[in-house]
């Protein structure tokens, strides 16, 4: 397996690779995906782009099923290596003078559940994920100090990255979603003859479920494109790519 290397830029990214290692070896030996801004920058590891726009991310967050979340089984794990519960799926560790952050997100529904006497919030998309075959990606993370922070992280591949991006923007319509959706559609479109587990360019699948939850909210971002109304990517020019993006890998649901 291909060794991938980063290197931090930040005192904050130092924070988010320490809060990424720990959650990743406290999780090896059960079922999870790292998700969120982390997803988004590993899958930029395996598949890189020039038209992508990398950003940070502060914390670490991992998808597990509801029977695991309500178990404690992370939750033993976590507080035990010295990460204090500050609220039901939140986790916070102070090392020196870092604050590590991690979130355990459960699915399926995108409501908070009550699981195991702890409150934790719902990742759109994130059934489909754990149900998935993931990608595996071996880091060395090289901090700001120097020191190399090993990582393996399992992640979604890419179409399931999409389509959690995509519900994640449907329910919070946040700008950080919408620049990992751009970046996530240029990988798509540079590795579309190799990265053949994709099926959101397939009007039969896009009809129902997840992906046709997916599809809408993205098939709705063409629509605001076309008015300039995502700023939030960057300039016109980038709001039509981006709209030719979604109009070439998504089907338009019935």
């Amino acid at each position: 397996m291909t060794t991938y290397h980063l290197i931090s830029t930040s005192a904050a990214d130092d924070r988010a690779y320490r809060a990424l290692a720990d959650i990743c070896g406290l999780a090896a030996t059960v079922e999870h995906r790292i998700i969120g801004g982390h997803m988004v920058r590993l899958l930029l590891l395996a598949y890189p782009t020039g038209r992508a726009t990398e950003r940070s991310t502060a914390d670490a967050d991992i998808g597990i099923d509801i029977a695991l979340a309500g178990s404690g089984h992370l939750h033993h794990a976590l507080t035990t290596a010295g990460y204090e519960a500050t609220s039901g799926n939140s986790y916070s560790k102070t090392v020196g003078t870092e604050t590590l952050d991690i979130d355990l997100l459960v699915a399926p529904g995108e409501k908070s559940q009550l699981l195991g006497g702890r409150r934790f919030d719902s990742a759109p998309g994130l059934y489909l994920a754990l149900h998935s075959k993931p990608l595996n990606v071996n880091v060395i993370a090289e901090t700001t100090g120097g020191e190399s922070i090993s990582i393996h992280a399992c992640i979604p591949d890419l179409e399931a990255a999409l389509i959690l991006k995509a519900l994640a923007w449907k329910k919070r319509r946040s700008d950080k979603d919408l620049v990992d959706l751009h970046s996530l559609l240029e990988i798509r479109q540079e590795y579309r003859r190799t990265v053949t587990t994709w099926r959101m360019n397939d009007t039969d699948r896009v009809a129902t479920g997840t992906r046709l939850a997916a599809a809408s909210a993205l098939h709705e971002l063409i629509d605001l494109a076309a008015r300039e109304q995502l700023s939030g990517i960057g300039p016109a020019t980038l709001q039509s790519r981006f709209a030719a993006l979604i109009k070439s890998h998504v089907a338009q649901p019935r």
